[in-house]
């Protein structure tokens, strides 16, 4: 397998949520769940997209005007008890990631979601050996904004390489500014399904309207 007009990364890196895997209805219901738990009414199909990609914290300000104890048990725990029924592979990631794995790329996901969920969603997809590492929420010193979970990825593939050479997909706000912070190309996955990027203030090095477009552009 090779690569055309675009330089072989040495590593990918992959956000979850939105990029990998579709969990925008788990998360809008998740919500919806809570709104209806503390005697509000749900809200219309599509509300969350404005704020989708935000850290938990921060939607459930955006959500509630506030971020507690209270909030994160009922959303957490409608959210375990549903994730894997109600989560779905983005089309076309996983043809994508067979053939960066057939092109011998290492590859790990750089998530904020909390460990134990991230893993049993890539055991539920039947990913496990795609992936060479997972970090999750609270295991780097700081969460996605930050550049510092890419960069634990990295420590644990024992790369030793720039960080030019790693590429990191992502579909927010907060994953741009996580590889800009770290130093390494953006890959903007952006289908349309949610508010656009400011893609002019963080110039992805591609942007990926759909998987099978871009598996197609790398096969060339």
């Amino acid at each position: 397998m090779t690569f055309s007009h675009i330089q072989k990364p040495d590593v990918v890196l992959f956000d979850w949520d939105a990029t990998l895997a579709n969990t925008y209805p788990l998360l809008e219901k998740a919500h919806n769940h809570v709104l209806q738990t503390l005697g509000m009414p749900p809200r219309p199909d599509g509300w969350l997209k404005p704020i989708f990609g935000m850290t938990r914290e921060e939607s459930y300000i955006a959500a509630y005007g506030r971020s507690d104890e209270e909030i994160d048990h009922i959303f957490m725990s409608y959210v375990q008890a549903h994730h894997l029924n109600e989560t779905q592979p983005m089309i076309g990631a996983e043809a994508l990631l067979q053939f960066l794995s057939d092109c011998d790329i290492p590859m790990g996901v750089v998530t904020n979601k909390r460990p134990p969920l991230v893993s049993a969603e890539i055991d539920e997809f039947g990913w496990r050996d795609y992936f060479d590492v997972v970090v999750g929420a609270g295991e780097a010193k700081a969460n996605k904004p930050s550049g510092a979970p890419l960069i634990l990825a990295l420590e644990r593939l024992s790369y030793k390489g720039d960080a030019s050479q790693v590429w990191f997909f992502g579909d927010s706000a907060t994953d741009q500014m996580a590889a800009k912070d770290f130093g390494c190309p953006f890959i903007a996955y952006e289908d349309g399904s949610m508010p656009p990027l400011n893609l002019e203030a963080y110039q992805p090095q591609i942007v990926a309207r759909d998987y099978d477009n871009l598996l197609q552009k790398l096969r060339a």
